[in-house]
């Protein structure tokens, strides 16, 4: 989807952006000094795994051969201080984009001795996909050592970016010295937005061939990634895109406004009558039933991902209406075209919503640019719920990561019988953590000797919860291994356990988003028990099942960005032998929670009660909030300990 509407939506602009200059790339003949550049380090530095000691970026917009291309150079010079240095580095891997051009690169590593190990041509490998398209190239580091530095350098010609990219400055290692800049023909200007604490570029001055804006910095801190963060999304980076062509006159190239028209009239395909006779059909009583809107809806959605192909490739009229109708496989833009034909002949009301992946470019409110559209929803106004075109998604529940983010929302008008696209910025919610519940259910009971107790478990899961299962089940034609895939929601619990009389519910993808996914059996075995003379020690935490745990070393640095709001519901019911007591049931009494001004954020809360011979244990764990800034990590991180605390308890049975 990416690739291609990003290139409607930019069409409409391309003719702003034709080069006038004659000035050659400036960096076209850089290269690394022959003798290599010795720069010290400090004792500090040197405890570091690895350190950046010098890094070059540069991105220039130029007329380079027949065409106008943006000129990536990168150099660097990194020390290895350990075996996890060495092991991180030893191979190098470069990413390829599409029309990329490799027009120089090098590499060497520096021995602590002074030796030079250059890396050869014939050292460089190549990945590609099966179009035969390079994805990659890497290569191997030889003689890498503690103390040794590497040198690497490249300059390649790429597709020009203009309508909104954007350049790290940050990554996982501490970086000395910096120095970036971005430059373009003189009569074209950029516009630039830094975010999470990188500098602003500053214009040069004293050139007057180009427009050049650069970074000079030093003693750049690295970021570690840390456990439920959106990393990229708090990296220091800086967004660009061109903002004006000074020869032509124009500004404010790549707007929301222009958006909105573009993927209106790109979007909103007119269908022939030959495809309006197919749409009829899809959208008939017939093929939806008689069911209220969301029920038609759901049963639309279903029948146009099981019944049409969705492919990555491209060929000619991929996207069209009349092909995808009668080839019936398209791409993710080919699927939004049908689905808008179908929701315009049920007249129901729709917005299309341009968005990005909040966790690697979170949708900006302030900076408009077209790299935070990415992504495409449809937001249906009467259900107040989203769809996506992805297989792996359902009504009300579109992917996780573009959800809790802005973005453009596109509303159809038409005025004086001519019809157009009107967009406005607006909040993507997400989900209620009661949508997504993951529900176990058990009751133990013993045997007389207390040696072998069976299990009965019931395990619901619901919304987000329930999407893989009902999914996967749907896809896998092997029934041993949907078999094995099944039992595996229950085994959950102990998968060395023996599992009997197994029954499910709504185990298709038909139901995924609507009804819960239902597995239902016996767990028998001795892994819940331990015997200490006369007394049996209940493993009864392990019920609830595994749980993740949270210890942060260092002060916590970045906010939790978790994937949706979800709650897990836990009932254990104990059935006591007559004589037999329990000694400690105190331990089941848990209350972590979290809240704030307004609600409760997340808890974990348990308790229990003796009804006659059966021990009922309650525990509600929940998370209704996405994100938890820094100063709330401690209180999240208690609550996601407490379930892991939890699931270490045993009871006394005596």
């Amino acid at each position: 989807m990416k690739q291609l509407l990003i290139i409607l939506i930019a069409c409409g602009c391309m003719n702003y952006t034709i080069a006038q200059s004659e000035v050659k790339p400036i960096y076209l003949n850089y290269d690394w000094k022959s003798t290599p550049e010795k720069i010290e380090a400090s004792e500090k530095d040197k405890l570091k795994d690895e350190v950046m000691l010098f890094e070059k970026r540069s991105v220039e917009f130029a007329e380079y051969g027949d065409g106008f291309y943006q000129m990536v150079l990168l150099h660097n010079i990194q020390l290895i201080n350990t075996d996890a240095g060495i092991e991180e580095n030893n191979k190098v891997y470069i990413s390829n984009k599409p029309g990329a051009k490799v027009l120089k690169q090098k590499a060497r590593v520096i021995k602590p001795d002074g030796k030079i190990i250059n890396l050869k041509e014939s050292d460089i490998q190549e990945s590609k996909n099966e179009n035969g398209e390079v994805e990659y190239r890497y290569f191997a580091l030889e003689g890498l050592e503690k103390g040794s530095y590497i040198e690497y350098l490249h300059y390649m010609s790429e597709e020009p970016t203009l309508s909104g990219a954007s350049l790290y400055l940050q990554s996982s290692i501490d970086k000395k010295k910096v120095e970036y800049d971005i430059i373009c023909p003189k009569h074209l200007e950029l516009m630039f937005h830094s975010v999470n604490g990188m500098p602003n570029f500053k214009k040069d001055t004293l050139n007057a061939d180009v427009n050049r804006s650069f970074i000079d910095t030093t003693n750049i801190e690295g970021l570690k990634d840390e456990e439920s963060s959106a990393y990229n999304a708090n990296l220091m980076k800086c967004y660009y895109k061109l903002q004006k062509n000074t020869s032509s006159g124009k500004s404010n190239l790549y707007t929301y406004l222009n958006v909105s028209k573009n993927v209106y009239s790109n979007l909103y395909e007119t269908p022939s009558k030959k495809s309006s006779k197919k749409i009829t059909e899809l959208t008939s009583e017939n093929a939806l039933g008689k069911g209220d809107l969301e029920s038609k809806l759901r049963n639309l959605e279903y029948n146009l991902k099981t019944e049409y192909g969705l492919t990555e490739e491209y060929f000619d009229g991929i996207s069209d209406l009349d092909n995808i109708l009668t080839k019936k496989v398209t791409n993710e833009t080919g699927t939004i075209k049908l689905m808008i034909a179908c929701l315009k002949a049920l007249n129901v009301k729709f917005e299309v919503v341009m968005t990005s992946n909040r966790d690697e470019n979170p949708f900006l409110t302030d900076y408009e640019a077209y790299n935070f559209l990415d992504e495409t929803l449809i937001y249906l106004s009467d259900l107040k719920k989203y769809w996506s075109a992805g297989i792996f998604s359902r009504i009300g529940f579109s992917p996780f990561e573009f959800n809790n983010n802005y973005g453009l929302f596109i509303e159809e008008r038409i005025v004086n019988e001519q019809a157009f696209g009107v967009g406005k910025v607006k909040y993507i919610g997400g989900t209620k953590s009661e949508e997504s519940i993951d529900e176990i259910n058990t009751i133990v009971t013993f045997d007389a000797s207390l040696s072998e107790p069976t299990v009965q478990v019931e395990r619901k899961l619901s919304g987000y919860k329930s999407m893989i299962p009902q999914f996967i089940l749907d896809m896998v034609q092997d029934d041993a291994k949907k078999t094995e895939l099944k039992e595996d929601v229950l085994l959950y619990i102990d998968n060395e356990a023996k599992l009997t009389d197994v029954t499910y519910e709504n185990d298709n993808g038909k139901l995924a988003g609507k009804e819960p996914f239902v597995a239902r059996g016996k767990i028998s075995g001795t892994s819940f028990i331990e015997k200490a003379g006369n007394k049996t020690l209940l493993k009864i935490g392990m019920l609830i099942g595994p749980q993740a745990e949270m210890y942060n070393k260092e002060a916590r640095k970045l906010p939790v960005s978790t994937q949706f709001t979800r709650q897990y519901v836990r009932k254990i019911i104990v059935n006591i032998p007559e004589g037999v007591t329990v000694k400690n049931p105190e331990v089941l009494n848990f209350n972590i929670v979290t809240n704030d001004e307004k609600a409760l954020q997340s808890g974990f809360v348990s308790s229990y009660e003796m009804k006659g011979n059966q021990l009922i244990v309650t525990i509600n764990e929940f998370y209704n909030k996405v994100n938890y800034t820094v100063s709330e990590y401690e209180m999240y991180e208690k609550v996601i300990n407490g379930a892991a605390d939890f699931n270490k308890l045993v009871i006394v049975l005596e």
